[in-house]
C-alpha cells in the first residue's frame, strides 16, 4: 500500500509538471511606441515685438537723448514659400526727446525730438523639425529702410533716410507646450497653429554718409504667432 500511495503521488506530482511545461508563457503587452511627427508647414506668422537697439554713435545719441539705444516696438508679417523658409516685412516706431548740444559741446537748451521708422525685408529659416517642438533656433539675413525726423525747437528741422542690412539670430520657445488647452482655442476661434515667446540678436550695418549712423546691435523680445 506505501508503495501504491507513493506511485500514486509520482505520477500527479509528474502530470502537474507536464501541464505547467504546456502552458505557454503570457506574452507580455508592448507598449506603443511613441512616433516624432514632423512639424506641419505654416502658412503665415506675425509678430508682436519690443527692442533695445545700440547703436554704433552711442555717445552722440546719449549726450542728446541721455541713452545709448533707441527702443522701438514693432509689428513683423512673415509668409513660407516653402516649409522652414520664411520672408518676413517688418516695420517699427521709436520716438525720443533730449536736448540739442551747442558748438562747445554744452547742452543748448534746445529740445530736440527724434522720430524713427526702420522697414526691414528679411529671409529666415526656422530649423522647426519636429511637432511640438520646445525650442526653434532662427538665422537670417535682410535688407533695412530707415526713416529718420529729427525736429528741433529754434533750428531747422532734418529728415531723410538709411539704407543698410541686418543679420539676425534667435530662439523660440513654444508656449503651446506650457499650456496645450490654450493652444487648442487659439485654433478653434482663430486659427492660429503655435504660439512662441521670441528672443532675437540683430547686427545692423546702415549707411553712414551725410549725418547719423544707425549701424549697430539690437535684442528683440517678441510674441509670435503662426497660422
Amino acid at each position: 500500500m506505501r508503495i501504491r500511495g507513493w506511485l500514486f503521488c509520482s505520477v500527479m506530482i509528474l502530470g502537474l509538471s507536464l501541464n505547467g511545461w504546456a502552458k505557454k508563457p503570457k506574452e507580455e503587452k508592448e507598449e506603443p511606441k511613441k512616433t516624432i511627427k514632423p512639424e506641419p508647414k505654416s502658412n503665415f506668422s506675425f509678430e508682436l515685438g519690443y527692442q533695445q537697439f545700440f547703436l554704433s554713435e552711442k555717445e552722440i545719441f546719449d549726450a542728446v537723448f541721455g541713452r545709448e539705444y533707441i527702443d522701438p516696438i514693432g509689428i513683423r508679417f512673415g509668409a513660407f514659400p516653402l516649409k522652414n523658409l520664411e520672408v518676413a516685412l517688418g516695420l517699427g516706431y521709436s520716438w525720443n526727446k533730449g536736448v540739442g548740444i551747442g558748438s562747445g559741446g554744452t547742452p543748448s537748451g534746445e529740445t530736440v525730438r527724434m522720430t524713427i521708422i526702420p522697414v526691414q525685408l528679411e529671409l529666415c529659416y526656422r530649423f522647426d523639425f519636429m511637432e511640438e517642438q520646445l525650442l526653434v533656433p532662427s538665422v537670417g539675413v535682410g535688407g533695412d529702410w530707415w526713416f529718420f525726423k529729427e525736429d528741433n525747437e529754434f533750428a531747422d528741422d532734418v529728415e531723410g533716410d538709411k539704407a543698410g542690412w541686418h543679420a539676425i539670430a534667435g530662439i523660440g520657445i513654444l508656449l503651446d507646450r506650457i499650456d496645450p488647452s490654450g493652444r487648442f482655442f487659439l485654433e478653434s476661434e482663430w486659427g492660429i497653429e503655435n504660439v512662441f515667446l521670441e528672443f532675437t540678436v540683430r547686427y545692423a550695418e546702415m549707411n553712414a554718409e551725410n549725418g547719423f549712423d544707425f549701424s549697430g546691435m539690437g535684442y528683440n523680445l517678441g510674441l509670435r504667432m503662426e497660422f
